[in-house]
């Protein structure tokens, strides 16, 4: 079953959840015919995906609403689910008081409080995935360049340039990036999420970003989703040095940087082991860039840290025991298992396929190394 034909199977069976609650508390009646057309009508942009006609003006309105109606769904799962968890145990606890608490949540009530609620936590995600934050986040090291005392890198991920996410938004983002006055810049992925040929000033305003020792990135899985070659080409018009299997040194450290596994055979550079083993043991700090949280093989111990995106932390509470689970490391700092080094995954700047941000909010992340005296002889 491919991806697209997954997520129209789960919107379906949002759909039917949220409609046969709604008809288990209000019963039948005149409501239900619009209310099926307009589930139909917002699950059109998935039926019909790529057709001509979603380029026009009103396939643009439902192509954009369709997102917002399929999170407002996953949030009513929640919220409904959440209810019934308590009728539960407001049952149990009546039984042992000899109260009808249960009766304050029957679904006559619980359904018409559960659409207040999640409509309250749709607007709240909405807004929340529109207006990421700096974090700020302190890399303790005893191999920074002679000079340097504090080396502030800021880490841009997921953006997710988009028909949803547009030059007003990347202007906010790179706001925060000016705010935490970098040194380095890098963007570790999902820059873009289509083809941005005619979106120059999204790259004007990236090139305009001009950190002290320049500013560096590598692919994520949606350049290759959103075509190659036009993916690249906005990277180089963008002011970015890429990355591809290729390290340098800024800033008196050394920068890796490795494709997104998504590109697999497409990308004939050297393995990551490969690419960071040549740059141990001379005493410099050694940043690697990676899209994905999972370690490479066999890189364990061969960086001191990694950063990496790709999660957005969840995005929507409950997936992140998912993505956790799928990708090792959901979001914040941690220590390599079993070798020296950390990981840092940022829960990215933008999002993916919903407008919506929930118990995950968005980051644009100053990373700043700062000197410590060297582990003393033994």
């Amino acid at each position: 079953m491919s991806f697209y034909s997954m997520r129209l199977l789960l919107e379906v069976t949002l759909s039917l959840h949220f409609f046969l609650r709604c008809r288990a508390a209000f019963g039948g009646g005149w409501w239900q015919l619009p209310v099926l057309i307009g589930l139909g009508l917002l699950a059109a942009p998935q039926i019909f995906r790529g057709r001509p006609w979603l380029v026009d003006s009103w396939g643009e309105v439902l192509a954009s609403a369709a997102p917002l109606w399929s999170g407002f769904l996953i949030l009513f799962l929640v919220v409904a689910v959440g209810l019934d968890l308590a009728r539960l145990l407001t049952g149990l606890a009546g039984l042992v008081s000899g109260r009808s608490w249960w009766k304050l949540l029957a679904a006559r009530r619980a359904v018409p409080l559960a659409l207040i609620l999640t409509a309250a936590l749709a607007v709240h995600s909405y807004y929340m995935a529109y207006h990421p934050r700096l974090v700020r986040v302190e890399v303790p090291t005893a191999k920074l360049p002679a000079g340097e005392d504090r080396l502030r890198i800021v880490q841009l991920t997921d953006v997710h340039l988009s028909r949803l996410i547009g030059l007003e938004d990347l202007r906010r983002m790179a706001g925060l990036v000016r705010e935490a006055r970098p040194d380095i810049l890098v963007v570790t992925g999902d820059l873009v999420d289509m083809d941005m040929s005619l979106r120059r000033g999204e790259a004007e305003l990236l090139a305009g970003l001009t950190p002290r020792y320049g500013s560096f990135a590598v692919t994520g899985n949606h350049e290759l989703y959103a075509g190659e070659d036009n993916a690249l080409a906005f990277f180089r018009a963008s002011g970015l040095h890429l990355l591809r299997g290729e390290a340098v040194t800024a800033g008196g450290i050394v920068i890796a940087g490795i494709d997104d596994e998504v590109f697999g055979g497409r990308s004939n550079h050297q393995p990551a082991d490969r690419l960071l083993g040549q740059h141990q043991g001379d005493g410099r700090f050694i940043l690697f860039l990676k899209h994905r949280p999972a370690l490479a093989p066999d890189t364990a111990g061969r960086f001191d840290l990694q950063l990496s995106g790709h999660t957005h932390g969840g995005q929507i509470w409950p997936g992140h025991y998912l993505i956790q689970r799928v990708n090792g490391f959901l979001s914040g700092l941690h220590a390599v298992p079993g070798g020296r080094g950390a990981v840092y995954t940022s829960r990215g700047a933008g999002f993916w396929g919903l407008p919506m941000r929930f118990l995950a909010p968005p980051e644009v992340t100053l990373i700043e190394l700062v000197r410590t005296p060297p582990p003393a002889a033994s």
